[in-house]
């Protein structure tokens, strides 16, 4: 929950006052969304999966690069 927070709080300022043009921000929203998505997917293994270690380390690294 605390990264959805951490996200949005960055997401919305961004969208609302960026120039969107910019190849820079286009960047920084990707990745902002991509290893967000990385952590749902981790948070959603261990809870709903009921799997203590959440997505393998390799998963994530290769996601992550």
């Amino acid at each position: 929950m605390g990264g959805l927070i951490i996200i949005l709080s960055t997401l919305i300022p961004v969208l609302l006052l960026a120039r969107l043009e910019n190849v820079y921000i286009l960047l920084l929203l990707v990745t902002l969304v991509w290893m967000g998505f990385i952590g749902w997917v981790d948070d959603y293994i261990k809870i709903f999966k009921k799997n203590k270690e959440g997505l393998q380390g390799k998963f994530k690294i290769i996601g992550q690069v």
